[in-house]
């Protein structure tokens, strides 16, 4: 309840006072220049409501005084229930309630919800730390400006009590002492309440206050009172509220719902589970405070003229945002759980221009009708709010029945994660890093050649390739070998590519189970074509254990911090909706949405799989067993750059390397990475790092030779970082470059091949010798690399995001992959001349 109200009273204020921090200090560069630019803004959008409020108690204070002598009379000469009877016949001769005294606080009424919205956003607003600004030198602590002894004294509180105290003077000049009281007595209040604050918030309000004085001192006489006049009749009430009430349902529930029914379980984390419907929620409470609240509040205090203008630019408001909405943007691009677009939409000047021509004009048309057709208005306004209300509904029954039939409600994460380890028997290890990039592993080991001993025994493959540059090309192979290649899953049309996918990753848990194996499944890439991987297409292999890793290690703190930040973004994205091409990319701000701050709260991805990492050894169940133990995981560390703390590349949620970042890193030939432009190198680093703490601790416990581990990749990145890797057509196969590094039983030192190999022969090694002839449970197939050998190995371009196919694409039975080519390549993935583009395969 408490969070509902807080989303629709103090949120919408938040999120301004947000907006206008982020602007300024964009231009200033300066948070305490920012922070009085808030203020000053703060405070000139809020000067009619406060000249209207202080009319109104003017209002008040007359209307009082000439009752004052006859309700004394009243009060003096009369007790109990005569006294309350004469009272009531006095205050309805005089039109009046006694209710109408709450009139004389509506400006502290006003204060309070804004005090709370800024006290909440810059009192945990980290970018102040260490941020000074005049004689301040940190606007994130309390100031400290005088020294008596050893004791700090804040001053910038008491300067703004001072001045508080000096506007209730001007104020109240000629008013009750009752009045002056109450006044000084909140001034007390807020001197208390903030004294220990970071002085960013004390400046905020001192400015704040300075604003109120200047105010007083000149606006000497108050808004012309309140005087009868008619009421506006029901249809030109409804004009306004109607408008209120079709932005809250287009921007707070249609286009937030519309946004989850595409992919429900994206926006599902079992380790703290709620319903993905919750975002809505919260979107059309924020919505509902913007529109319905305090617009209404506005509305309230405005004078007829004003009203009247307030409903035509409502008006024109909800035709634009419909109309943009619902024509012009239509297919956005995919978006991720973060609210974040996977390749955000380009619009050419052209698009941009014919768009405001078509507004404009549709402007004019909407101003005609108002003028000429107002009873026109309302049947529009009923028109399209029922309209939306029916689709945000169908698409709430979407939402339920998709998540009620993914089984994630149920789901939750094991309270116990373990991978067991054998001392006495042979371990296999599959460890799938998504996205990670081959070429960096050189300048790794040369930054921190100790993970060489480290990684003792294992054999790294460079001249790797993926057979896609997304996860649902390359993760099939990589579970099931080169029967799943994106060619070899088109020729087989029998089956769906679900059944296909979730097959490729059922084959090695089945195989290893069968042979004894305890066998534990962690992350399956995409089960089910799930974006949190549906455990069930294990069911029907009791013997195989499955389990969801992710965000079980993650503090809950940090988690509600993401979360209210998605919040945040999903309000933010419906603006975007119905926002002009023309400021869309101002709104989305490259995923930040005009985000002040300098947390990186949109990693939640990397965070949750950083977290699995970080406690691999405490998972670690080694003991004695009467069978070997095999285990294959995907993490998403190297799947989503992140600056990390140097040196250790370590999660910070505030990093600060300074001089410790060069820019870039070179590796034993001298060659140079530049990585000054994105932090990837980082993701990757801090990936193996975790895993080389990991291998030391099975060296320490006597576990490490008897343990086969693979580490691969389903896919590279395109960072332009190998020259050698870009084709002459511009395509950057650095994105197909998988990474794979092998380690045997019993093996040592860390060496480099060059062997022509592919994601689909991580498999191939990880049953390596463990049976006489490894076979596909699924087709009788050999589990072998004969394929490679055939023929050149097929890589596709395309951009096809299985794993987001709409519910009526879920029957397709092979890839599409008309939107890039396919391109041919054997032998040396690095010699350009050994690739070649070709029409789409088939073996």
């Amino acid at each position: 309840m408490l969070q509902t109200l807080y989303y629709l009273i103090i949120y919408p204020i938040e999120l301004v006072i947000e907006i206008c921090f982020y602007l300024i200090n964009n231009i200033s560069s300066n948070p305490g220049i920012a922070i009085i630019g808030v203020s000053i803004v703060i405070n000139i959008l809020l000067l009619p409501l406060y000249r209207r409020a202080d009319s109104i108690q003017a209002e008040e204070r007359d209307k009082q005084s000439e009752m004052k002598r006859w309700v004394e009379h009243i009060r003096s000469n009369f007790k109990g229930d005569e006294k309350v009877m004469l009272l009531s016949a006095y205050y309805r001769k005089k039109d009046y309630h006694p209710f109408y005294a709450l009139r004389s606080s509506i400006s502290l009424l006003l204060q309070i919800p804004f005090f709370i919205a800024a006290y909440h956003f810059l009192s945990n607003l980290s970018i102040l730390n260490k941020a000074s600004f005049l004689f301040i030198d940190n606007l994130g602590l309390p100031d400290g400006l005088i020294s008596v002894g050893n004791v700090s004294i804040n001053l910038l509180p008491i300067l703004m009590t001072l001045i508080n105290c000096i506007s209730a003077l001007v104020y109240t000049k000629g008013a009750p002492i009752k009045d002056n009281i109450q006044i000084y007595i909140l001034a007390g209040l807020f001197l208390i309440l903030l004294y220990p604050s970071p002085s960013g918030l004390v400046l905020y309000w001192t400015m704040n206050n300075i604003f109120s004085l200047v105010k007083n001192i000149v606006l000497k006489e108050p808004a012309d009172t309140i005087k009868e006049r008619k009421l506006p009749d029901n249809a030109e009430r409804f004009g306004y509220w109607g408008g209120a009430l079709l932005l809250t349902f287009l921007i707070g529930l249609l286009i937030p719902s519309a946004l989850v029914t595409a992919s429900p379980a994206e926006f599902v984390e079992p380790a703290a589970y709620r319903n993905p419907l919750s975002f809505v929620f919260s979107t059309f409470c924020i919505a509902s405070g913007f529109f319905l609240c305090w617009m209404s509040v506005f509305y309230a205090l405005m004078t007829d003229r004003a009203k009247r203008c307030m409903r035509l630019v409502i008006w024109i408001i909800c035709c634009l945002t419909t109309i943009d909405y619902f024509i012009f943007a239509r297919n956005p691009g995919t978006i991720t759980a973060d609210l974040a677009y996977v390749e955000f939409p380009e619009y050419t000047m052209k698009n941009i221009l014919v768009q405001l021509a078509a507004l404009a004009a549709a402007g004019i048309v909407i101003v005609i009708i108002w003028k000429r057709q107002r009873t026109l208005i309302n049947i529009v306004y009923v028109t399209l709010t029922v309209a939306i209300v029916i689709m945000s509904c169908m698409n709430i029954r979407n939402i339920s029945r998709s998540i009620a039939d993914s089984g994630l409600e149920d789901s939750g994460v094991d309270s116990e994660l373990t991978i067991p380890l054998s001392k006495n028997n042979k371990n296999v290890v599959v460890i799938m890093l998504d996205g990670a990039v081959s070429g960096f592993i050189p300048y790794i080991m040369e930054e921190k050649p100790e993970l060489k001993e480290s990684f003792s025994g294992f054999v790294y493959y460079p001249n790797t390739i993926s057979f896609g540059m997304h996860t649902n090309f390359g993760a099939p192979a990589l579970y099931g070998g080169y029967e799943y290649s994106p060619v070899a899953i088109n020729s087989r049309p029998e089956q769906t590519l679900v059944e296909k996918n979730d097959e490729a990753l059922s084959v090695l848990p089945v195989l290893f189970s069968s042979m004894g194996y305890e066998t534990t499944v962690f992350d399956p890439p995409h089960a089910h074509y799930k974006h949190w991987p549906d455990l069930r297409i294990y069911e029907p292999y009791p013997e195989v254990h499955a389990y969801h890793a992710r965000s079980h290690f993650v503090d809950p703190d940090y988690y509600a911090m993401i979360e209210k930040m998605r919040r945040r973004s999903f309000f933010m994205y419906s603006l975007v909706r119905v926002s002009p091409k023309a400021l869309q990319a101002l709104i989305y701000d490259d995923g930040e949405y005009l985000f002040p701050d300098e947390l990186e709260y949109d990693s939640w991805n990397f965070v949750t799989a950083y977290a699995v990492l970080k406690n691999f050894i405490s998972m670690s169940d080694i003991k004695e067993t009467d069978n070997g133990t095999f285990m294959i995981i995907d993490n998403d560390v190297t799947h989503d750059e992140r600056e990390l703390q140097l040196p250790d590349y370590d999660l910070s949620i505030t990093v600060n390397n300074g001089g410790l970042e060069s820019g870039y890193r070179t590796d034993a030939d001298g060659n140079i990475l530049r990585i000054d432009e994105t932090y990837l190198y980082h993701s990757d680093m801090a990936a193996i790092l975790r895993i080389s703490e990991w291998l030391d601790y099975l060296k320490e416990n006597g576990v490490y030779d008897n343990t086969r581990i693979v580490i691969v990749s389903d896919h590279g990145w395109a960072n332009g970082d190998f020259p050698e890797l870009i084709l002459d057509d511009g395509t950057d196969m650095e994105a197909a470059n998988a990474l794979l590094m092998f380690k045997d039983f019993n093996t040592e030192g860390f060496t480099t091949s060059d062997e022509f190999m592919t994601n689909a022969d991580a498999p191939v090694l990880a049953v390596k010798n463990l049976t006489e002839t490894p076979t596909n449970p699924f087709t009788d197939v050999i589990l072998d690399d004969s394929e490679k050998h055939l023929h050149d190995q097929y890589v596709t371009a395309s951009d096809y995001h299985s794993s987001r196919q709409p519910p009526n694409d879920a029957e397709a039975r092979k890839f599409t992959t008309d939107d890039a080519p396919w391109y041919s390549v054997h032998d040396d993935i690095f010699d350009k001349s050994n690739w070649s583009v070709v029409p789409e395969p088939m073996p």
